[in-house]
């Protein structure tokens, strides 16, 4: 006995079908993180939105890639989120210092997956969780004039030297 919606239908019952043909990718943005963040916590939160107008989107798999982390030159999977709003909560313990590109590829109910998306620049994240080293010239312990010179210079092992921030105090 064939059913419909768990109602059985006898041979006499004549049925409509619609069958839509999807052959569109899902599109979306990278929404998290922003344009070049740096941070020093070891779990970054991955977001982007989605969309599919014909058979919906089934899963979002978020990737990253760094030519600084990995030796192998491709994309590799971070984690897949199968519901709205879809992120993923990357835990960079593991990950050295670096700048790392993230992505996502979208699939839709009926198998097809976008390209990787963008936020419409590339999406990168620096992990920097060493501190900066900065040095400054050495004063006498006692000055008799009233102006001297003072020296200062840092680095760091993500960002150049004129990326720097200091703060200089006088008391």
């Amino acid at each position: 006995v064939a059913k419909f919606n768990s109602t059985p239908v006898s041979t006499a019952t004549n049925l409509s079908l619609s069958i839509i043909e999807d052959n569109t990718p899902p599109t979306g943005q990278m929404t998290v993180p922003v344009y070049e963040t740096h941070t020093n916590s070891n779990t970054v939160l991955i977001a982007t939105n989605a969309s599919d107008t014909e058979s919906g989107v089934k899963q979002v798999d978020f990737y990253g890639w760094s030519a600084n982390s990995w030796s192998n030159q491709e994309w590799i999977l971070l984690g897949t989120d199968t519901s709205a709003p879809y992120t993923y909560s990357w835990n960079v313990t593991n990950i050295p210092d670096s700048s790392v590109f993230l992505s996502a590829r979208l699939t839709d109910h009926a198998g097809n997956i976008s390209s990787y998306i963008w936020n419409p620049d590339w999406t990168v994240v620096f992990l920097d969780r060493t501190p900066p080293l900065s040095f400054i010239n050495g004063l006498s312990p006692v000055t008799t004039t009233t102006t001297f010179n003072v020296s200062w210079s840092g680095n760091d092992n993500i960002t150049d030297g004129n990326s720097l921030v200091y703060d200089i105090r006088y008391r």
